[in-house]
């Protein structure tokens, strides 16, 4: 409700927009949120580069969850660009890059993104690891993935699968 309130005073502030985008991207509107994303990056030479990378990050998101994951690949590109040693942004990038099959490239974006502190980068890599047939890497960094209470549940999940049981 404040978003809405902030946009309705500023309809043009890129804060407001891209939290009101945030917000409709939590409670399930897709296209809501793309459309706030869309207008708060809408001039990106105004806006500051905090919030055109957040833009990016965050309209990356939305589409690696619909699956347009080759136009997720170009906001996390912009990402990258806006904010090299942003770990979010390595992450984005490596995994759209998995998601599109293209693990060699993925792989280093996603060490980056883990070397930074991006905690879900654990999880790539071990998608990535067991892509490559490294099968005890991939339980390794599960395990060490199952440790952190935030990835606990996809790490245990992902150990019970049959292509992971010992």
């Amino acid at each position: 409700a404040w978003f809405e309130k902030a946009v309705a005073r500023a309809p043009t502030d890129p804060l407001a927009l891209l939290g009101r985008g945030l917000a409709r991207l939590e409670r399930g509107d897709g296209p809501g949120a793309d459309k706030d994303f869309a207008a708060a990056g809408g001039s990106p030479s105004g806006i500051p580069p905090f919030i055109a990378l957040q833009v990016h990050l965050r309209r990356g998101e939305l589409r690696i969850r619909q699956r347009h994951v080759t136009q997720a690949l170009l906001d996390f590109e912009q990402a990258v660009s806006l904010s090299p040693d942003s770990a979010g942004a390595h992450y984005g990038r490596g995994r759209a890059l998995f998601e599109l099959g293209r693990i060699e490239e993925a792989e280093p974006e996603v060490v980056r993104a883990l070397e930074g502190g991006h905690a879900r980068a654990l999880l790539c890599l071990a998608g990535i690891r067991l892509r490559q047939g490294r099968l005890d890497d991939a339980r390794a960094l599960l395990r060490d993935a199952a440790q952190r209470p935030e990835l606990r549940e996809a790490a245990e999940r992902l150990l019970g699968t049959r292509e992971l049981a010992l």
